[in-house]
């Protein structure tokens, strides 16, 4: 019985080899789909391929604005900014003056029984706290974003 499944498995093989050929000078036709796709595909890997870079390149608006910004920061930057212990003392008031308003809503939620809004109102006590620790060690660069964005009330890029 063994012998008759392995000279039925040999003739399938044989069979199917035999139709998978292709017999010699017999052209194989391309398609299109499949050599699009190809295409698209990336070559190696840490390559972007032909769709990533159609995808990518339509973010362009983006540096517009950039551009935007950094010419209304180059106007206002040497004229109007305050001494560098200003800024950190302006900074400071602000980040404290929020802190102060989260704890009081913290001890609110904490009265009603309300968990999810206190956990959201010590997150950002914590993140203000952690503001205020790099405060204390922040560069001439880090201390104007942070005016511009606590202070000025302008996002700075």
């Amino acid at each position: 019985m063994a012998d008759e499944l392995s000279k039925k498995s040999a003739e399938i093989k044989t069979s199917v080899s035999s139709k998978t050929e292709v017999a010699e000078g017999a052209a194989i036709p391309e398609s299109d789909e499949a050599s699009e796709f190809v295409d698209k595909l990336p070559s190696e890997k840490g390559e972007k391929s032909a769709e990533d870079t159609a995808v990518s390149a339509g973010g362009g608006n983006k540096q517009a604005k950039d551009d935007k910004a950094a010419a209304i920061l180059a106007e206002l930057e040497p004229k109007e900014l305050p001494p560098r212990n200003v800024m950190k003392r302006q900074v400071q008031d602000v980040l404290v003056g929020q802190e102060s308003l989260l704890r009081k809503e913290a001890r609110k939620y904490e009265r009603q029984g309300n968990p999810y809004k206190l956990n959201i109102a010590l997150q950002k006590i914590r993140e203000i706290r952690l503001i205020l620790a790099d405060l204390a060690k922040a560069t001439y660069e880090i201390l104007k974003n942070l005016w511009f964005k606590y202070v000025h009330n302008e996002k700075r890029v």
